[in-house]
């Protein structure tokens, strides 16, 4: 599983320091607010879990 994620992080890496158009960064740009939409979701809901009874 880690090996699966690492090979994300890399594919990611490469593909966010490799230039792009403008129609590119729109997406790029898309993908960034899901993936913090969805790490504040993930964060909330362990803070509700553990801390906030």
């Amino acid at each position: 599983m880690m090996s699966l994620i690492r090979g994300y992080i890399r594919t990611f890496r490469q593909y966010a320091s490799s230039p792009k158009t403008q129609y590119e960064y729109k997406h790029y740009a898309l993908f960034l607010l899901l993936f913090l939409m969805v790490l504040i979701v993930v964060w909330g809901g362990i803070y509700l879990y553990h801390g906030y009874t």
